[in-house]
């Protein structure tokens, strides 16, 4: 059955939403949700703006407003970059929204010091304050009768004009049916003139065959990908951040040629996640390249991404330093570390952290002056202290 989600998932009152035709870098999300609400316009690009800080999840949810709301020709955008999305389950459809949502908010906040916590707090407490809104406005809602209804009398309705009954109609319809409705390409209700001839009915589209999925090329990017891999780690002996960066720009540009070159055909879902799995990895493992932690004065910092191998680490400049700190992420490396030690402490998230066999371990005669301390995220790290 084909489902279309739209905003009436976060708010009821927002289903059947519209946009109209807008200037300049807006898509009309903003004005069409403060008329539908009743609100200033302004006070819902506030709201937007407010949620781009914490941590970019107002881009993602003007976004992924703006691409499954309809535009000012009666199409969403979602449905034509990707016109399967509507056949997916109700169920698929939001997980998709909810996870690139974090894993847009992950990364922004691995990269830019930008805080998210806050802007949950927002959404929860709009949440609230609309449905404290909607509760308080139904016992005073005007309900109109349906005119098939035999109850239905012309007396007991209030005078009011055609777009405002249309308009309370539509949201009626929209309520009974809920999200698990048919996804109609008409943006607005037909007008009927009941003194005009009567038309030729319209004969019916034919249904437009989905194409099917190219397995042989869906196998050719793979490939690419992992010849790609294997050149720059085997032959060339680039790290993982270079190798897996060649690796995603190989699959991503393989795609977009096989896809414009066999428009008759599709690529493969599997693939599509595949890739998208790589440049999630990439993007991490950038951000994770690029923001350094701050440390006091007294403190050395090392970072060690991507690496294989062993890293000596006993010819570094020590001098008045009383911490070393060793961040290790995505890698297999064998750590050699200065000593004598004071203290050594290890954190590990998804990590192998174990002492080499070759340790020498500080005993009572020899005088402590370094503590180090060992951070590891998905790594296999063997520690071996220098005698």
């Amino acid at each position: 059955m084909t489902t279309e989600l739209d905003l009436g998932w976060f708010d009821p009152s927002l289903r059947a939403l519209q946009r109209r035709e807008a200037s300049g870098v807006s898509t009309g999300l903003s004005r069409a949700i403060a008329e539908r609400l009743g609100v200033d316009v302004v006070i819902v690009r506030v709201v937007f703006i407010v949620l781009a800080f914490c941590a970019g999840l107002g881009l993602a949810l003007y976004g992924w407003g703006t691409i499954l709301t309809r535009g000012p020709q009666g199409t969403r955008p979602i449905d034509q970059v990707l016109p399967g999305f509507r056949d997916w389950s109700p169920l698929m459809q939001k997980l998709a929204v909810v996870i690139s949502t974090i894993i847009l908010v992950a990364t922004l906040d691995a990269a830019l010091p930008l805080p998210w916590g806050a802007g949950v707090l927002v959404l929860i407490a709009l949440a609230l304050v609309r449905r404290r809104a909607r509760r308080a406005a139904a016992p005073t809602q005007v309900h109109y009768p349906s005119p098939f209804s035999p109850a239905a009398a012309p007396s007991t309705m209030s005078p009011v004009d055609d777009h405002t009954l249309v308009e309370t109609w539509r949201r009626h319809i929209g309520d009974a049916v809920g999200t698990r409705r048919a996804a109609v390409p008409v943006p607005h209700l037909p007008t009927v003139d009941l003194y005009s001839e009567d038309e030729p009915p319209t004969p019916p589209r034919p249904a437009t065959p989905q194409p099917k999925p190219n397995w042989w090329a869906g196998l050719g990017i793979l490939a690419a990908m992992m010849a790609t891999s294997f050149v720059s780690a085997g032959l060339l002996g680039l790290d993982m951040v270079v190798t897996l960066t060649a690796t995603t720009a190989v699959g991503g540009l393989a795609t977009v040629v096989l896809a414009l070159a066999l428009r008759h055909r599709r690529i493969p879902r599997l693939v599509l996640a595949a890739l998208a799995a790589s440049v999630v990895a990439t993007g991490w493992l950038a951000t994770q390249t690029a923001a350094f932690p701050e440390f006091t004065e007294d403190t050395h910092v090392v970072r060690i991404v991507g690496t294989d191998g062993t890293v000596n680490l006993t010819d570094l400049e020590l001098a008045g330093a009383k911490t070393l700190h060793v961040e290790v992420i995505a890698s297999d490396v064998k750590l050699i570390l200065p000593g004598p030690t004071k203290s050594m402490t290890t954190t590990g998230w998804l990590s192998d952290i174990r002492m080499g066999p070759d340790t020498t371990a500080t005993d009572g005669n020899t005088t402590p002056n370094l503590n180090i301390e060992v951070s590891a995220k998905l790594s296999d790290v063997v520690i071996q202290e220098a005698s």
